[in-house]
């Protein structure tokens, strides 16, 4: 798995230390048993899907996303 740093770019001067805390954080969860590694890395690996702003489409979609947990595989 990729540590992120290739991709993560921000002129923040903090920069630094959110991507010090984010690796903590994701560290912490992964010991912890909350998320694996392969989980991660499905995610990483997914392909991006973008609809186009307004519409019924993307409405229905907010929509879901915000009442359920989408594309999350069974357990």
């Amino acid at each position: 798995m990729s540590d992120g740093g290739e991709w993560f770019r921000a002129d923040d001067p903090d920069a630094e230390r959110l991507a010090t805390r984010v690796r903590e954080r994701l560290d912490a969860r992964i010991a912890s048993g909350v998320l694996s590694l392969d989980e991660i890395e499905r995610v990483a690996s997914a392909r991006v899907r973008v609809l186009p702003v307004g519409g019924h489409l993307s409405e229905a979609f907010r929509r879901c996303c915000i009442a359920w947990e989408v594309d999350r595989p069974e357990r």
